[in-house]
């Protein structure tokens, strides 16, 4: 007849067992989830990367276009004025060759705006994506040690329950093995009871 340590034992066991597959199946799937959040911030740098070279292009084009525009309109002043105004045509000359020298220095002075506020932004958007890889690489080893405290300290227990079974099995094995000792002189021996089976 099983008492009710007999039961608890019993069902704390059956419980360690059964849930064991849940907890391996929590950590797949947190192992999962985490190489899947590396994965995807991955693509996304790379994603941001691709946008900003194509963005970085695709205003050096404009530039470039808008230069060589300027450049084709101030050429062909040059050749009206020239025609009518010979002396005309000398003063321009000289202030568009001043104007150039404005436009070259002016989208000098931008391109290098824009490549430093880009290196920059490139700088900070790397250490963020450092600090949050490295945020999520701390917090998986915080609960992945969490898990192993909790699963050395459940097999502590564990173990130190198995060995008080065994050693109450083996004390109540013995007492019921043991042979009635004597009676002491003037004391009725107590008539031993069946065990229960």
């Amino acid at each position: 007849m099983g008492t009710a340590t007999d039961t608890t034992m019993k069902q704390t066991a059956d419980n360690i067992v059964g849930s064991y597959d849940t907890r391996i199946a929590g950590l797949n799937d947190l192992k999962s989830g985490v190489h899947q959040t590396l994965n995807d911030l991955g693509s996304n740098r790379e994603k941001s990367s691709k946008e900003q070279r194509a963005v970085l292009a695709s205003e050096v084009t404009a530039l470039t276009r808008e230069v060589a525009g300027m450049a084709r309109g101030v050429t062909r002043m040059m050749r009206e004025f020239h025609g009518n105004h010979v002396s005309m045509a000398d003063e321009l000359t000289e202030s568009l060759k001043q104007f150039d020298t404005g436009v070259e220095k002016d989208v000098s002075a931008l391109l290098t705006g824009f490549t430093r506020k880009h290196d920059r932004m490139s700088l900070k958007l790397h250490s963020d994506l450092e600090d949050y890889v490295s945020g999520v690489f701390k917090e998986t080893q915080g609960l992945l040690g969490g898990f192993r405290r909790e699963q050395g300290q459940t097999a502590a227990d564990v173990k130190a329950s198995h060995v008080a079974w065994r050693g109450m099995t083996k004390t109540m094995a013995a007492r019921r093995s043991a042979k009635p000792t004597a009676p002491v002189a003037g004391r009725r021996a107590a008539p031993r009871r069946k065990a229960a089976k």
